[in-house]
Parts: C-alpha cells; sequence; structure tokens
C-alpha cells in the first residue's frame, strides 16, 4: 500500500519540473526529452524487478526509442541534449514518472489490478493536496476563475487522461514495465496521424507541419517502429 500511495503522489509531483521546463523552453524542444522514460525504466526495473530483456528486444528497445525522438521534432537536433535547466528538469521528470511505472509494477503483478490502482489513485489525491497546501487556496481559486469558460474541455480531457492511466495500470499488470513505457513512447505516432488529420479538417484550429517531405520523414521512422517492435514481441 505504501509503494501505492508513493507511486500516487509521485504521478502528480512529475508534472511540477515537466511544467517547469515548458516555462523555459518552446514544446517542440521539451516534449521530445520525455523520451528519457523509457530508458530510465529499462534501468529502474532490471535493477529492482530484475526484469532483463533479451539482446533482440533491447534491439527492438532501442529502435523504438530512436523513433519516438525522431518522430517528436520536426528535424534531427540533438543540440537540445547539451547541459542546461530545461533538460535537468526534463531528466527528473522523465526518471519520477519511470519510478512511478517500477512501483506500480513491482505491486500490480502480484495483487488484483482494481485494487491496486484504487490506492495509486488515493496517492494522487495526496500528492494533489499536498501541492494544494504548498499554492495555497486564494491562488487555487483565482486560477479556477480562470478556467471556469474551459470546464468541459478539461473535464473531459481529465476524463480522457483517467481512461489512458488506468488502461496504462492494466498493461503494467500483464508485461514488464519496460515494454509498457517503450510502447507508451510511441505516442508521436498517434500524434502524428491526428496532426495530419485535424489539420486536413480543422486548418484554422490546428495546424501542423504536414508537406510531403516531413511525410515521407515520419513514414520511415514508423517503419522503424514496427521492426522494434517486431524484434521485442516475437
Amino acid at each position: 500500500m505504501s509503494f501505492l500511495l508513493l507511486a500516487g503522489v509521485l504521478l502528480v509531483f512529475y508534472l511540477v519540473p515537466y511544467y517547469s521546463a515548458l516555462r523555459l523552453d518552446d514544446t517542440s524542444v521539451v516534449v521530445p526529452l520525455f523520451q528519457f522514460v523509457p530508458l530510465f525504466v529499462l534501468i529502474l526495473s532490471s535493477i529492482f524487478l530484475h526484469e532483463l530483456l533479451t539482446i533482440k528486444q533491447l534491439v527492438g528497445f532501442i529502435f523504438i526509442l530512436y523513433s519516438g525522438y525522431a518522430l517528436s521534432v520536426d528535424k534531427m537536433d540533438f543540440s537540445i541534449f547539451r547541459p542546461r535547466k530545461m533538460l535537468w528538469l526534463m531528466m527528473l521528470s522523465s526518471l519520477i514518472y519511470a519510478t512511478v511505472l517500477v512501483l506500480f509494477r513491482s505491486v500490480v503483478k502480484s495483487e488484483n489490478f482494481w485494487v491496486t490502482i484504487s490506492y495509486e489513485m488515493m496517492g494522487g489525491g495526496i500528492g494533489a493536496i499536498i501541492l494544494l497546501g504548498y499554492v495555497g487556496v486564494n491562488r487555487f481559486k483565482k486560477v479556477v476563475k480562470q478556467i471556469v469558460p474551459l470546464f468541459g474541455i478539461v473535464s473531459a480531457n481529465n476524463g480522457i487522461a483517467l481512461v489512458a492511466q488506468v488502461s496504462e495500470g492494466y498493461a503494467l499488470s500483464l508485461v514488464p514495465a519496460s515494454f509498457v513505457s517503450i510502447i507508451g513512447g510511441i505516442q508521436p505516432l498517434f500524434l502524428l496521424f491526428m496532426g495530419y488529420f485535424l489539420t486536413k479538417a480543422l486548418p484554422h484550429f490546428i495546424h501542423e507541419n504536414i508537406n510531403m517531405a516531413m511525410m515521407k520523414k515520419k513514414v520511415v521512422v514508423i517503419f522503424f517502429i514496427f521492426i522494434g517492435l517486431y524484434l521485442i514481441y516475437f
């Protein structure tokens, strides 16, 4: 129970360095650095859960890790990895989230899933209360008033996030944490297709770079993702 409550608290706290990094740099620079998560999960799960990958699975892991980063950026610019405050914040955020996955996996692999996820959600509530105490009630009320016009969007977003969190937790009850984290690393693949179709359907609302040269590059990267998936699972 202690592990799960801690995981829930950390599930809230990982957002603090993440959003702090977003205040310092562009989204297109910050978000790709969340690809540190699978790497940290691989290290932590190997040490604490003794979930080791075969050489073939490790190669597939590297394929997907690289592809997830390549899909997240418009051009391969490794200068974003130069030491600076934003990089350290994203590494901290990624490490905290990786710890959440490993803690949850350590319990759920031998306990009832719904009881396990319930305790983690309780921990999330505790984490939210801790942050509220730090921010202060008056400041919190001010922010709430500002987002009232967007209540429907915020509620829908949180509902989808909850479904995603439960789905990820259930996946952790089935397979090693490193598998779950690296599959989560292909989120940019979904963003690619969503960005393309939404740009076509709602060009005044969403505008992504969908020129032919860029799409060809993305298709090649997607091919590498499927190679990685094959190496991991077959």
